[in-house]
């Protein structure tokens, strides 16, 4: 490229640009120019400096969110999977519940039936160990029923649609308030609503 034209470019960019990007050669710097161009500098580097800022602040907060909606799902899971261990636990107790049932009645007629009986022939009647026997297995009995109840209410409350459903069903039948009677099926329906429902 000759001189010549390289002159001419030379001018043609010069008056292309804005007088406060051009560098004069000729000794014609001027004050204006030098402040545009620091202000232009500094204009792009704080523009710079924020979209790495609000980059950075969204990544970071995308990041937050999806370590946190993994621990939620985490937890949740590992609670689903403690209320599936306890319901059928309580749901393979109900034999134990039927025999504590069926006992504390029992007691009670043969205490009642034995008092009746000292009444009548007006004589002194120890039934402390028979009382006891029965609060014993009265007490059993409420803890196994709290249990249960418990367990249901915390089923319905951390499953979902299906569990709830289930549930309901078993205590539509008027059969939950008799919980150790429950029939197999409805206790198998209620588990596999369950095991459907574990992951979120």
């Amino acid at each position: 490229m000759d001189t010549m034209s390289k002159h001419k470019w030379l001018r043609v960019l010069r008056q292309s640009m804005p007088r406060y990007l051009t560098y004069r050669s000729q000794g014609d710097d001027s004050l204006g120019a030098k402040i545009g161009l620091a202000i232009i500098v500094a204009v792009l580097s704080f523009v710079g400096a924020t979209a790495g800022t609000l980059v950075t602040a969204r990544f970071e907060t995308a990041k937050w969110e999806r370590e946190t909606d993994y621990t939620f799902k985490q937890a949740l899971i590992s609670k689903r999977i403690e209320l599936l261990d306890r319901t059928v636990r309580i749901f393979s107790k109900r034999d134990a519940a039927k025999v504590l049932d069926v006992t504390v009645k029992t007691t009670a007629e043969i205490s009642a039936a034995r008092l009746r009986q000292a009444i009548s022939k007006k004589q002194d009647l120890d039934e402390s160990k028979s009382v006891d026997r029965m609060l014993a297995g009265r007490i059993q009995f409420d803890d196994l029923t709290a249990e249960f109840n418990s367990v249901m209410i915390l089923d319905e409350l951390y499953f979902g649609p299906k569990t709830g459903a289930a549930i309901k069903n078993m205590a539509k039948n008027g059969v939950i308030e008799r919980w150790w009677e429950l029939d197999d099926k409805v206790t198998a329906d209620v588990e596999a609503a369950m095991y459907q429902e574990i992951n979120p």
